[in-house]
């Protein structure tokens, strides 16, 4: 887990990543989930937790880090094509929200 906090000491935002599962195979990747407190957002927050991300990546011999994104969060998935991030697939119907269905889309960012 990668924690961002202010001189204050707090919580700004946070990301955790994880192997997507414990075969050898699956060990040269990483999927995360981020958040970021609303006050903090715009402020660069979250693009500084993924840049550590990354760098953490490339240490570790990672070559892909992924993650998904529901299709009503389009400031989400801008912000992540924007750091680099491809659309790897797309889940329609994927999730029963608030009485409708939610597509998913997952995102890859390749370091090697």
């Amino acid at each position: 887990m990668l924690v961002a906090r202010n001189e204050d000491g707090i919580i700004l935002g946070s990301l955790v990543y994880h192997s997507p599962g414990l075969a050898p195979s699956r060990q040269k990747q990483w999927l995360f989930g981020m958040s970021v407190a609303k006050h903090a957002q715009g402020q660069g927050v979250g693009r500084q937790l993924i840049e550590h991300l990354i760098e953490l990546g490339k240490q570790n011999g990672i070559g892909k880090i992924a993650l998904r994104v529901m299709a009503a969060n389009t400031n989400a998935l801008h912000f992540y094509q924007h750091l680099g991030f491809e659309q790897e697939a797309y889940f329609k119907r994927e999730f029963w929200l608030e009485d409708t269905w939610m597509d998913d889309y997952q995102l890859a960012y390749y370091l090697d």
